[in-house]
């Protein structure tokens, strides 16, 4: 971006009238500086920002001492930005050339803040994980909160934005005012009053942006010293910027509320059908169903995870600003705290309503998993076990075949071994012979080849039989 001119420089440093509030004090730098970096730049620095994606990284906020002391009548305008790590290194090497441009040290590679003289006015960067603001702080001028229509925004003219705006705010700083009335300042809305420092300063707010999106703070005080001004100033902005960082998370419990309460309507009517349906069939197409409802709340839980934890972060570190700026209560107004107990509280229930219902739910789906799961190893028992039944009563089936297989299988091998022992019977010399040795021996029977192939059947049974056992043994004993 280009830097001012040594002409824009000469007009910051220029004193602006007492009757120009200080808006327009903040509009006069801006434009001075806007008119020597060319037609078109101030035009594309000042269009409006879409809202983009947050990142969903979990904060860790340290302490920096952003303002120093605080002397005077000061009015401070504050733009918080969120930023993505490249749009805030984009950022950070603008604010670099801008500081070259006018002369005055870059900010350090190891601060997240950093602080520029504009002359009449002063502009504090600070930049953190998830945002980035400018501050602007020029004097006080006039009655509280006075300017003209759209001066205020055009204090960013000098810078281009570098995301989208989370909260513009204008605070006030009177030393000594009195008589300053509440009503005409804030209107109808209902006002925050706290007294501080034990009773040195006076602070108020309504917490609600005003027409032109700004929440107006202003701080009264009688004799306080500039360096407790500068931390008071620091822990307002920080509660109101930290509170709009904190409500990012409530659209997130809005956006996942229609889809956790489909879940559970879809629970509800999947564990009553278990109670209806039964069957391997039913129960497979129930187990796939729930796992598809886990696999969902599982997503979504993952991606909103880092968003309510930055949240709850966020809203603790609000409470803690609150704690240290020691608020005293001012009859008839509530303190700061109270307020934004009532603004704040309610948002943050709704996230933690929802964090609950889902990790309820995930719960649920577990518990329905395992008892569908079960039941489905159950029904696998009982198909294993009819199954083992069935096999068994077939071995046994298989056992009496074969038994009769063995059976014909003896009774056909004798028959040919018989056969082929009637052929040799019939081969020794005819039957002739037979029964000369049947008269020799003395023999009263004819032996003949039909006698003696009947008495060899018995024994070739045996031998056939006894065969086929040794060879079903060995083989039995192979198997083990």
């Amino acid at each position: 971006m280009t830097g001012p001119t040594a002409g824009g420089i000469a007009n910051l440093n220029k004193p602006s009238s007492t009757q120009q509030s200080l808006i327009a004090q903040a509009g006069l730098v801006a434009s001075a500086t806007a008119k020597n970096r060319g037609p078109g730049r101030t035009e594309s620095a000042s269009r409006a920002v879409a809202t983009q994606s947050m990142p969903m990284a979990i904060v860790g906020e340290g302490e920096s001492q952003l303002f120093g002391p605080i002397a005077g009548p000061r009015r401070l305008l504050h733009f918080g930005f969120a930023t993505s790590a490249d749009a805030a290194a984009a950022d950070r090497a603008r604010l670099e050339a801008l500081c070259i441009s006018l002369g005055q040290p870059t900010p350090r590679p190891d601060l997240k803040h950093h602080q520029v003289d504009l002359g009449d006015a002063r502009l504090h960067w600070e930049q953190q994980n998830e945002f980035t603001a400018y501050t602007w702080e020029v004097a006080g001028v006039g009655s509280p909160f006075s300017t003209s229509a759209g001066a205020r925004s055009s204090a960013m003219r000098l810078v281009e934005r570098p995301g989208a705006l989370l909260v513009s705010i204008d605070l006030h700083v009177m030393p000594g005012a009195a008589g300053i009335q509440l009503d005409q300042i804030f209107g109808g809305t209902q006002v925050a009053v706290s007294r501080l420092e034990g009773g040195a300063a006076i602070v108020a707010t309504d917490f609600r942006p005003d027409e032109e999106g700004f929440v107006r703070i202003l701080i009264s005080h009688a004799n306080l010293s500039p360096a407790r001004a500068g931390a008071i100033v620091q822990r307002l902005l920080e509660i109101e910027t930290y509170r709009a960082l904190a409500l990012l998370g409530p659209p997130e419990a809005q956006r996942l509320d229609p889809i956790v309460k489909s879940a559970e309507n879809a629970l509800t009517r999947i564990t009553q059908s278990m109670t209806q349906v039964r069957g391997p069939n039913a129960d497979r197409g129930l187990l796939e169903e729930i796992t598809g409802l886990a696999a969902t709340l599982e997503q979504e839980s993952t991606n909103s995870a880092h968003r309510f934890g930055a949240t709850r972060a966020y809203d603790k570190m609000v409470q803690q600003r609150l704690e240290s700026l020691g608020e005293q209560t001012v009859p008839g107004f509530p303190t700061f705290a109270a307020l934004l107990a009532r603004r704040l509280g309610p948002p943050m229930l709704s996230c933690q309503i929802i964090e609950e219902r889902m990790k309820t739910l995930a719960e649920r789906l577990d518990r329905a998993t395992e008892l569908l799961r079960t039941r489905t190893n159950v029904q696998i028992e009982h198909q294993n076990r009819d199954l083992m039944t069935a096999m068994t009563e077939r071995s046994r089936l298989q056992l009496r075949l074969q038994h009769v297989i063995e059976f014909v299988a003896l009774a056909a091998v004798s028959y040919y071994f018989v056969a082929l022992v009637q052929f040799v019977f019939q081969g020794i010399a005819g039957d002739k012979l037979l029964l000369k040795v049947g008269e020799r021996l003395g023999m009263p029977i004819n032996l003949d080849s039909n006698f003696l192939t009947a008495v060899a059947v018995p024994i070739v049974f045996l031998v056939v039989w006894f065969l086929l056992r040794r060879i079903r043994k060995k083989h039995a004993e192979r198997q083990w």
